[in-house]
This record gives C-alpha cells, sequence and structure tokens, in this order.
C-alpha cells in the first residue's frame, strides 16, 4: 500500500460570540486570530464581558481545529469624560482600565486660540462601581492662534509679520522692492 502524504495546512476556525471565521495554517505554524474579541455588555443586567482567552491553548497546527472564545463576566461600570465641557459616556468591566475617547487628543481650533490636550486630571485607573471614581475631565492649554501676513508687490514679497485674529498687523519690511507710492 501506498501511504498518504502528510497535508501541509490545515483549517482552524475561531468562534467567537457564535460567529465562526475560518483561515488556512501551514502545517507546524501557530495561528492567529486578527478579529476583535469584544462581546457586547447587558447594560440592563449591568454585565461586561471581558475576553478570557480561548477554549484550549493556541498550537502549531497539526489537524483542523475550533478555538472557542471564553469570557469572564463582570459587573459593568459606567465610565464618564468630561472633554471640550461635554460628557461622553463609555462602558467597562470593574476593575478593566477604561479606555479614552479618541477625539480628546485633536487640537480644537478657533479663529483667535489653539486648545490642546494636555491631561486628565488623575491618572486613568482600574473602573469600579462606584461613578465618582469614573469620572475624567481632560486638561487642555489655550495659546493665541496667530496668522502670517505677507504684503507683496509685482509678485515680490516686500514685508511679512504675525497678527492676532481680527488685531491689526505690524509688518516688517524686507526689502528686495521698491514699495509703491501711499503703501509705504
Amino acid at each position: 500500500g501506498t501511504t498518504a502524504p502528510a497535508p501541509t495546512e490545515f483549517t482552524i476556525s475561531f468562534s467567537v460570540n457564535g460567529v465562526v471565521t475560518t483561515q488556512t495554517v501551514a502545517a507546524g505554524e501557530i495561528p492567529v486570530f486578527e478579529g476583535s474579541t469584544e462581546k457586547a455588555y447587558d447594560i440592563k443586567g449591568k454585565k461586561y464581558y471581558a475576553f478570557d482567552g480561548w477554549d484550549k491553548p493556541l498550537t502549531a497546527a497539526t489537524e483542523n481545529t475550533t478555538y472557542t472564545a471564553q469570557y469572564k463576566e463582570l459587573p459593568l461600570c459606567t465610565v464618564m469624560w468630561d472633554v471640550q465641557g461635554g460628557l461622553q459616556k463609555s462602558y467597562t468591566g470593574e476593575g478593566m482600565i477604561p479606555t479614552p475617547p479618541a477625539n480628546v487628543i485633536e487640537d480644537k481650533l478657533t479663529n483667535d486660540t489653539v486648545r490642546t490636550f494636555v491631561r486628565w486630571d488623575k491618572e486613568i485607573t482600574a473602573a469600579t462601581t462606584n461613578p465618582a471614581d469614573n469620572l475624567y475631565k481632560a486638561i487642555y492649554t489655550n495659546a493665541t492662534r496667530y496668522y502670517t501676513i505677507s504684503f507683496r508687490v509685482n509678485g515680490t514679497e516686500v514685508a511679512t509679520g504675525k497678527s492676532e485674529y481680527n488685531r491689526p498687523a505690524y509688518l516688517a519690511y524686507t526689502g528686495g522692492a521698491k514699495i509703491p507710492a501711499g503703501y509705504g
């Protein structure tokens, strides 16, 4: 009899929240799950589900295998983020470090001010079921916004300067071109 050659690849399946995704993995390769393991939290039941690994260790592929996501149930914590004077709400599990909203780090511009995020008012720590512990306020610095003003004569820059919004510009003559009568 003839022996069939050993398989060179295997089908690996990952079951996350009842959704199964598959990938083909070379024999001996350790599979990597590239999707999200997040599970929806239960606001009414006040439960958060934290990913707690797979039902078995990820090992080098030697056969077709299915890995199933495992979750631990935690009390649901509400986290409030005071950003730009408005409150944003997020949820996490008790004991987990909350993730700040992404839009807090962007510089906010007005016509006359640049507002830049500096830090949170306190260190971001593991969430608790006490709402007062989970309130974070963004701290910003405000700086005057300046505009560069250029004065050109016949395509040649003869004066430049900076000015605050809605303020007179004081320009320094840089030479190199004759300023027409009435502009000097």
